[in-house]
């Protein structure tokens, strides 16, 4: 079966990918996928961190004759570490492309950057219009990165939520992505102005992890962050920072019903902690907390990027 294997879709998640070769295989667990995938019994098939991804793409070359998978490439188009990657050390980028490639060093602590939302919690999300295009074009359906990221509910090209879809907590079992029942699972209905906001929120996440940008250090990043609160009056070098004004703009920048879906929904004993770690304090902070906090400074993630490469 290696030697016929499938096609990596467009943006699809490596996590799809193992699904899918399980699901043609009809192995009854994953432990047989994983063996043939990873020469290794656990292994591969993380939602948000995949391990061993070098070995993957060694087995699959090997097998089909021909060097077609660069493991590098399978990290850059088809896991999200291209969203983690701008708002982290030098050192973690190193620590965990490492850990992508070979599973050491195991991850820990980079994990809880994520911050995932308790409605985002062992599920995976997929676009109805899109599963049902792939399952009648292709005869199966794949699961698309950005939809994954936690707190992105929108799919862009077809401008609707996402639907959520329970995996199973059972030892060796996984979804079988090739026959969803669309129809079953249907997105929630939500205000014109709340899918306004996921749709805002989707297209930074899109921005970031599909444009190749400049490998900047979180130091300059955050010393464009104090630059910008300067400039727009928060703060004056060597005095002092107004938190508590920065958050009341916060609050009121985004809905309270959107901040809650994300998980991002601070009560005002937190502002004073979260507005110091991302300009200021060398704590790492999500992605998306900081993903947040360009559009409130910045409007845009491109408009960030762009105005960082000047």
């Amino acid at each position: 079966m290696l030697g016929h294997f499938l096609e990596i879709y467009p943006n699809e998640i490596f996590y799809s990918i193992c699904v899918r070769y399980h699901n043609l295989t009809g192995q009854k667990n994953y432990q047989g996928t994983a063996k043939e995938l990873f020469d290794k019994k656990h292994s591969g098939r993380g939602l948000f961190f995949p391990s061993n991804i070098s070995v993957f793409t060694d087995v699959m070359n090997q097998s089909m004759g021909k060097n077609c998978m660069n493991a590098i490439d399978i990290i850059n188009n088809n896991t999200i570490f291209p969203l983690i990657k701008p708002f982290i050390s030098k050192q973690q980028k190193i620590r965990l492309m490492s850990s992508l490639l070979s599973g050491i060093p195991k991850i820990c602590g980079i994990a809880d950057l994520l911050a995932i939302p308790e409605n985002d919690k062992g599920v995976i999300k997929f676009c109805n219009k899109c599963m049902k295009k792939f399952l009648k074009e292709r005869e199966e359906g794949y699961l698309n990165r950005l939809h994954q990221v936690p707190g992105n509910d929108f799919c862009l090209i077809h401008n609707n939520v996402l639907s959520r879809y329970e995996k199973s907590n059972k030892s060796g079992k996984i979804i079988n992505i090739l026959n969803i029942d669309c129809d079953s699972h249907v997105p929630e209905k939500v205000s014109k102005s709340l899918q306004e906001e996921k749709r805002n929120f989707s297209v930074d996440i899109e921005y970031i992890m599909t444009n190749k940008l400049r490998d900047e250090s979180i130091e300059i990043i955050r010393k464009r962050y104090i630059e910008r609160l300067a400039e727009l009056g928060f703060y004056k070098i060597f005095e002092f920072m107004d938190y508590k004004r920065l958050y009341d703009v916060y609050i009121n920048f985004f809905s309270k019903e959107f901040l809650n879906d994300i998980g991002f929904y601070d009560s005002d004993k937190d502002y004073n902690s979260w507005v110091q770690d991302i300009p200021f304090i060398k704590k790492q902070s999500s992605p998306i907390r900081h993903l947040l906090f360009i559009r409130l400074l910045f409007g845009s993630a491109k408009a960030f990027f762009e105005d960082l490469s000047l």
